[in-house]
């Protein structure tokens, strides 16, 4: 499960409005998502890189996070 501080005052619709609602956001998030997250994170003999890819991919489910919040009024 995705972990952060709470109350770090970002309104998750900021995350929509990047991400969702802007078409270079939306295009940025896509060359984000291939490079980042659509990909194996596991890396045979490598626990160092695998965790690295796990960190990586971890960043794009939370800002899909925070976009579906912003689509579910906070």
């Amino acid at each position: 499960m995705l972990q952060h501080k709470k109350g770090t005052g970002v309104d998750p619709k900021l995350y929509s409005d990047v991400f969702q609602a802007n078409p270079a956001g939306q295009k940025i998030l896509e060359e984000m998502s291939i490079i980042f997250e659509h990909r194996i994170s596991h890396v045979s003999g490598d626990p160092y890189e695998t965790a690295f890819r796990e960190g990586q991919r971890s960043v794009m489910l939370f800002i899909y996070k925070k976009c579906a919040e912003a689509q579910e009024g906070g």
